[in-house]
């Protein structure tokens, strides 16, 4: 649970968790249940009004206040349970629709396992309880004389409170469409978003990092005699993961946030990344075996003009490599 949330250190297996998005769906729904539980109430109020004569008969033959508040609130909690098979069914047949749709992997862990079931047959239970209780409640208190008046129930104080109920549910709707909407308008902005590269119609070939250079220009020739094919180079994409190189400017400290990979000269026009200056001629056809080439970020960390600058890579490891920068390339987002 440790590594899952907490953890965020160099090489992790895999990005950390965040609590906050767990407690964000915990509260989504627990706000549903709640919703749930009102049109419960409401639809048990409007039941029950029209069985008030019943319940007056029951308390003139001899039914205690007490009896009748626990046959209503029993009824309540058979309801509840004799809904719980019908949802598994239809968790049963929703999940596969909604992870095909979704791309993802969610299971019915409610009859997958025993302590998941009898824990929900218990919430079932008290949600039952929790919903029934006012109407349970209220009618048993109210004298058998005037149960047998019609539309007892539909008086001012039972109106105000199912008002109270439906007021407070389409406040909770209001919220929660507002926030679908706002959610729907950053999944626009970020479909829209210039992402600094063009990700359209750009393949990425997994593991491809494993052939060596002889089979990878094999394997570039042959791609490129296929007339559909623009370009192709290799190196990290965005959205690959990466833990960070250490490095050292001129002047400043060891850090560990530098993204460094080696990729093909031919890298930037394929993602359309526009190169800003270099100390070399773009246009020449015998380019330098090895180019260093920075984003707008580092070159500012650099100072004015870093082109001709050095970098030290891996600081005192046996491996240590120091750079000349060669160019600058503008920025775009690598990750999220």
């Amino acid at each position: 649970k440790d590594l899952h949330y907490e953890a965020n250190m160099t090489f992790e297996m895999k990005p950390p968790g965040d609590k906050t998005y767990l407690l964000i769906f915990v509260i989504i729904g627990s706000v549903i249940l709640v919703l749930t539980c009102f049109n419960f109430i409401n639809l048990s109020i409007a039941m029950l009004s029209q069985r008030t004569k019943e319940i007056a008969v029951r308390k003139v033959v001899g039914a205690s206040q007490k009896l009748v508040f626990v046959q209503l609130l029993l009824e309540s909690s058979l309801v509840a349970l004799f809904c719980f098979p019908i949802t598994l069914a239809l968790l049963e047949f929703l999940i596969p629709l909604f992870n095909g749709y979704m791309g993802i992997l969610i299971e019915n862990r409610l009859i997958q396992n025993l302590d998941w079931f009898v824990g929900s047959i218990i919430t079932t239970i008290g949600v039952g309880l929790i919903a029934g209780i006012y109407p349970s409640w209220i009618l048993p208190r109210i004298n058998a004389v005037f149960l047998f008046k019609s539309g007892l129930l539909k008086g001012a104080g039972s109106i105000g409170t199912r008002s109270a109920l439906i007021g407070f549910q389409l406040l909770i709707v209001v919220i929660m469409l507002s926030g679908s909407w706002i959610i729907e308008d950053q999944l626009n902005f970020i479909q829209d978003k210039d992402l600094g590269f063009d990700h359209k119609s750009v393949l990425k070939l997994e593991r491809s990092g494993m052939i060596d250079s002889t089979q990878f220009a094999t394997l570039k020739t042959q791609l490129l005699s296929h007339h559909a094919i623009l370009s192709v180079s290799h190196g990290l994409v965005p959205g690959d993961e990466d833990y960070g190189t250490p490095y050292k400017l001129q002047g400043s400290e060891v850090n560990n946030n530098l993204i460094a990979f080696p990729a093909g000269k031919e890298y930037l026009s394929t993602l359309g990344i526009k190169l800003l200056q270099t100390d070399y001629d773009q246009s020449a056809e015998n380019l330098p075996d090895r180019i260093v080439l920075v984003n707008e970020t580092f070159a500012k960390l650099m100072g004015e003009d870093c082109i001709g600058k050095e970098v030290v890579l891996y600081p005192g490891k046996d491996y240590e490599a120091t750079r000349v920068v060669n160019g600058v390339f503008k920025d775009f987002n690598f990750f999220s």
